[in-house]
């Protein structure tokens, strides 16, 4: 009769065989890259799932994908890497991406209205003239990400990192007393009340910041 120990033996072992197996295929071929981004360019993200876990991975990687113009509308991409893909004019409309990797990720015109981008990274991110209408940014990282121009109305920014972020000419941003994002934005500076001692961000000069801005993201 096998004891308690040797069935534990045994379990470990299978364990570790398991474990062995899928780092032995964590790294896809280019092949295999190939084919997950193409699913989720055109719209199929659950069945890349699929297959990426297939493959071994628990987290689908779209670094550095190509998908501009996709529809991704009520997509599931929580967790997704997507750090450096082009999302430019994407459709994300009510997209799941919590905790989703988006760091210097270009989203340039993408219509992310009803998107929930809670605890995702946008460090660096290129949101310009992006549509972020009710879009859900709790706890979202978007130090350094470029916002010129996108319209944020209704967007909940609760605990969210926006220092050093480029707001100029976006919309729908509360910058007063009571906002609800931490960090101050590139060019803001705090302005304190002498009468409520409250503080509120207010826009210093730009030194040409407007004139950089529109070169850098002013292409569709």
């Amino acid at each position: 009769m096998s004891t308690p120990i040797a069935i534990a033996a045994v379990a470990a072992l299978a364990a570790a065989a398991e474990l062995s197996k899928r780092g032995s295929r964590s790294r896809l071929s280019a092949t295999d890259e190939t084919r997950i981004v193409e699913l989720v360019r055109t719209g199929r993200v659950d069945e890349a799932r699929e297959l990426s876990e297939s493959l071994g991975q628990q987290r689908l990687d779209l670094a550095g994908a190509s998908l501009r113009r996709a529809d991704l509308a009520g997509a599931n991409l929580s967790e997704a890497n997507l750090r450096g893909a082009s999302l430019r004019r994407a459709n994300l409309t009510g997209a799941n991406l919590t905790g989703a990797s988006l760091d210097r990720a270009y989203l340039i015109g993408a219509d992310l209205t009803g998107t929930d981008l809670s605890g995702a990274n946008l460090t660096g991110a290129s949101l310009s003239k992006a549509d972020l209408t009710g879009a859900d940014l709790t706890g979202a990282n978007l130090s350094e990400a470029s916002l010129w121009r996108a319209n944020l109305t209704g967007a909940n920014l609760t605990g969210a990192n926006l220092s050093e972020a480029i707001l100029l000419d976006a919309i729908g941003i509360n910058l007063g007393p009571d906002r609800m994002f931490d960090g101050i934005p590139l060019k803001y500076e705090l302005q304190r009340s002498r009468l409520s001692g409250r503080t509120t961000l207010a826009y210093v000069a730009s030194d040409g910041l407007a004139e950089a801005v529109a070169a850098l993201y002013g292409e569709d």
